[in-house]
């Protein structure tokens, strides 16, 4: 495929990601947060596998976006449930955490991808898929259902806190009494723009710059983003731990404008 082609199945692939998310929400009110969890992302796994045995057939891009809509479902059911399992005092340093922990897996994977895209591509498949479902098993064995009775609800309507209550009301009637949850979704829409770019347009500028040794060089360069993520982490945590979660998140927007717009000028691996 070439730039356009590949640039039109990411954007189905992502497409495809937010009818999974509108899906898994609402399933995962209903049905409890850990059943819609291990359906959808166990789904998302076995999409992966029958694209170990294509080659280059164009059924791979077609199950990548079935794949890409199950990762989609399984999203809020995993946020939910960290939401549940804290409280405010606990939450932003639960998500740091998790965040470091995806952090620790992007400076293995990629690094590992980058040594096997040219001649083992099989195996990042099936490695996708066998890492998910160990992770689907940890789940099962260790997590309960956080989904809350409907008593918990009626308890939770009373709190003092707003932020933390229940609400009555379909999504639209919430949404109308929270206006800038609705403005930080919107903004949270640019920020995922731009940071999709991460596994976009960089892989293809990286291959500009190194031709056939660009899945490798990609493949150091996430690594590289990895460890300096799950090392400065903790520090930053430390720093900012006082600051409102909102003000990290603008401090956060303007460093991406800086780090991604000198993406710009790079010509080496340096």
């Amino acid at each position: 495929m070439d730039e356009g082609e590949a640039g039109f199945i990411v954007m189905l692939a992502i497409t495809a990601h937010l009818p999974g998310l509108i899906v898994g929400g609402k399933l995962a009110d209903w049905l409890g947060r850990k059943k819609i969890l291990l359906f959808f992302q166990g789904m998302a796994a076995i999409c992966l596998i029958p694209c170990a045995f294509l080659n280059n057939s164009l059924l791979i891009p077609r199950l990548l976006i079935l794949s890409a809509f199950f990762l989609g479902g399984a999203q809020p059911a995993s946020t939910a449930m960290t939401t549940d399992l804290t409280n405010p005092s606990n939450r932003k340093a639960a998500f740091s955490l998790l965040h470091l922990g995806n952090n620790i897996g992007f400076a293995v994977g990629p690094l590992i991808a980058g040594f096997l895209y040219n001649n083992y591509l099989m195996w990042i498949f099936l490695g996708d898929a066998a890492t998910t479902f160990a992770s689907l098993v940890l789940v099962y064995l260790f997590i309960k259902e956080t989904l809350h009775s409907k008593e918990k609800i009626e308890e939770s309507l009373k709190l003092e806190n707003k932020y933390e209550r229940a609400e009555k009301g379909n999504l639209w009637q919430v949404l109308w009494k929270r206006p800038r949850l609705l403005l930080f979704t919107l903004i949270s829409l640019i920020y995922s723009f731009v940071y999709a770019q991460t596994t976009f347009s960089i892989p293809i500028q990286v291959v500009e710059l190194f031709g056939d040794k660009g899945p490798k060089m990609f493949g150091v360069i996430m690594t590289t983003n990895a460890l300096v993520v799950s090392c400065l982490t903790i520090i930053i945590i430390s720093l900012t731990h006082k600051i409102k979660p909102v003000l990290n998140v603008a401090l956060a927007g303007a460093l991406y404008a800086i780090g991604f717009g000198m993406i710009f000028f790079i010509i080496g691996l340096p």
